[in-house]
């Protein structure tokens, strides 16, 4: 008897695969997790590294970054070098060679540049009227030094950059990977922000005491609504919600006249 296949009516069609979307979201969350990881890592890594790099290292590495950065003094500028002047004479701040830079531009802000360099803005120096406020905003910028914040930032950009390179390059679908790594990111300089904030003030009162006007450019940026920070969404921002901020270092700042007021009993 000879025999005769039967072919089938229909075929399932199997050359792309049976599309399963839980088990996809669930591979593609643990690669992102893992390259999360593996960033987290590596940024520890670099903060290590850099606390141990001396300061005469780092004054050297980064000399580059304070040339032509410099604006011609005028009187308001040249009472903020005053000031910076008197704090960067510290004993208790790091050995790096502190130079202040007046920039160019109007817009009200402040830098640290790796290596000891401080960046103010003439529209900060213009902006800032207080004495106590605008050594607030130095005594800021030196606190990011004295934790080697500067060297840190400088560090985990460049890791990004070569992370997102590395995994991604130009792919659009990089954007989940991405949003997690800027939200591990923006929480470390929360962190840096907040440590900044409180040796700034500590230093502030121990080079004039305390004064009045201290948290003046924190309160003219809630004020003229240049804050661009919300309370709802601190997750990704790289600096503290500014009322809460401002809240915070009026707490401290108590606690500071409070000890003030010990010693001298």
């Amino acid at each position: 008897m000879k025999f005769v296949p039967k072919v089938p009516k229909k075929t399932a069609d199997i050359s792309t695969g049976t599309k399963d979307w839980p088990t996809f979201l669930k591979h593609a969350l643990s690669a992102v997790i893992t390259i999360v990881a593996v960033y987290l890592v590596l940024g520890w890594t670099c903060d290590i590294v850099s606390l141990y790099i001396p300061d005469r290292y780092e004054a050297r590495l980064f000399e580059w970054l304070k040339t032509g950065r410099q604006s011609k003094d005028t009187p308001e500028s040249a009472r903020a070098r005053g000031m910076f002047d008197e704090m960067a004479a510290r004993p208790e701040l790091r050995k790096l060679p502190y130079q202040l830079f007046i920039m160019k531009s109007r817009k009200p802000n402040a830098f640290a540049f790796p290596g000891g360099g401080v960046g103010l803005t003439r529209g900060l120096v213009k902006e800032v009227k207080s004495d106590a406020g605008l050594a607030l905003v130095i005594g800021h910028e030196l606190g990011h030094h004295q934790h080697r914040d500067a060297m840190r930032g400088l560090g985990r950009s460049l890791l990004y950059q070569v992370a997102m390179s590395i995994f991604f390059g130009d792919s659009k679908s990089s954007s989940a990977a991405e949003s997690m790594l800027k939200a591990a990111q923006a929480g470390y300089s929360r962190k840096r922000e907040r440590r900044a904030d409180e040796f700034g003030l500590k230093l502030v009162h121990d080079v004039f005491g305390h004064r009045e006007g201290e948290f003046e450019f924190f309160e003219k940026l809630v004020k003229e609504g240049k804050d661009k920070s919300s309370k709802w969404n601190p997750f990704f921002q790289s600096h503290p919600y500014t009322p809460e901020r401002i809240k915070y270092l009026k707490g401290l700042d108590k606690e500071l006249q409070r000890k003030d007021r010990r010693k001298e009993g």
